[in-house]
């Protein structure tokens, strides 16, 4: 084997290396974004169930306090 060979082989294992941290790389970013899409529909799913005692207690009919939803 001649020095340009080695050179290649070395140059495809950190080809290779890279395309493996960049997948795992997107499965995180990935993992991250199903996480917060998740908490961001458990927390507007607490809110809306908690929106008519909210109305209740501030004395206000619930269509006035309804746009906290999407604020």
């Amino acid at each position: 084997m001649n020095s340009k060979t080695k050179y290649a082989e070395i140059k495809e294992l950190e080809n290779t290396e890279n395309i493996t941290m960049s997948s795992t790389r997107l499965r995180m970013i990935l993992i991250s974004g199903l996480i917060m899409t998740f908490m961001m529909t458990v927390d507007s799913s607490i809110f809306n169930v908690a929106l008519p005692k909210l109305a209740k207690a501030l004395n206000v009919p619930t269509s006035l306090i309804d746009w906290t939803c999407t604020a």
